[in-house]
């Protein structure tokens, strides 16, 4: 069943991610959505490509989910079938969800102005580490996860980079300091 097959994934996702920030909790959402949609008593292998399409449309048209979102749910359905089909449990293959173009343009960067305001929210709410934290962001780039994973001798404080070895590409790569982020870091030892 559908229920059974998203149980089966989820486990073997969250158990194949051993250095990952991967959990149940994670595909919670997700899979309610799945299964609330198809029904977790369904076989497998009444999810013909009809329904998938259809899938799509209650994604895109009824829910008006981003594109982002819609292709997820269509790969983790993908995906999931796929999994059971590999150990014997759909007979048939899986049906794969056609993909929506993201849109381009989402990136927006914050102003001088609006940093200073929010700089000085957190001053005067009394919260000084994380002032820090947002400037750390701010001035490095770093993605949450991968600024949440550095470890001091991933900083070297002598030539001002800091090694990310980590990435959503897994490529490593060095990043300058700016004096304000050597200032945090160095106040952190």
């Amino acid at each position: 069943t559908v229920g059974a097959a998203w149980e089966k994934y989820i486990d073997y996702r969250v158990a194949k991610a051993v250095n990952s920030t991967s959990n149940h909790k994670k595909f919670t959402w997700y899979g309610k959505i799945i299964l609330n949609y198809f029904g977790p008593a369904l076989s497998l292998d009444d999810i013909t490509q009809v329904k998938v399409t259809d899938f799509y449309n209650y994604l895109t048209i009824d829910k008006k989910y981003s594109a982002s979102c819609t292709n997820y749910l269509g790969t983790l359905l993908y995906q999931m079938q796929l999994f059971s089909q590999e150990r014997g449990r759909k007979r048939f293959e899986p049906k794969r969800m056609k993909t929506r173009r993201t849109a381009k343009g989402r990136i927006r960067f914050v102003s001088e102005a609006e940093e200073a305001r929010i700089l000085e929210w957190f001053r005067l709410s009394g919260k000084d580490d994380e002032a820090n934290l947002f400037s750390f962001y701010i001035d490095t780039g770093l993605r949450k996860t991968e600024g949440l994973r550095l470890k001091f001798n991933d900083v070297d404080m002598k030539t001002g980079r800091i090694t990310v070895w980590e990435t959503k590409t897994n490529q490593p790569r060095t990043v300058r300091m700016t004096k304000r982020v050597r200032s945090i870091l160095a106040g952190l030892k």
